[in-house]
């Protein structure tokens, strides 16, 4: 939304590089549950190899992309996923303290820098290959 904002080509891009940050969320939390499995095997314990939302997150992704949803319901839920969206980053807003972001350290926002300056790149090595 803050990328249509200013422009259609930067809300363009802006959902692409949304995207490209979706699509890396399976490999890293399979990645991160297979490490955490192997470790909690060690206690004794034995979670799941790959989380249950994972599978229902790829399930609905590839019933969608077969074009098994109808219209109808694909704009319903489609509205229902922006509301649920809006709530949990509001509810993530109310719940957030500075004092708490202070105390968690310099770590995270390491890593989110980290991240973005690799899909900067991603996304401007795109746009030269493409010629766009």
């Amino acid at each position: 939304g803050a990328g249509f904002s200013l422009s259609e080509p930067t809300g363009e891009v802006a959902v692409l590089v949304k995207l490209i940050r979706v699509a890396m969320l399976a490999p890293v939390v399979v990645v991160l549950s297979l490490w955490f499995r192997r470790s909690r095997a060690e206690a004794g314990e034995h979670p799941p190899a790959v989380p249950g939302f994972l599978l229902a997150f790829a399930a609905l992704a590839l019933i969608n992309s077969l074009g098994l949803i109808p219209d109808v319901l694909r704009e319903a839920l489609v509205q229902l996923s922006g509301w649920a969206l809006l709530f949990a980053m509001a509810s993530v807003g109310i719940r957030t303290a500075p004092g708490d972001m202070a105390r968690i350290g310099s770590w995270p926002l390491v890593m989110m820098l980290a991240q973005t300056l690799f899909l900067l790149v991603l996304v401007l090595i795109g746009i030269r290959l493409l010629g766009v």
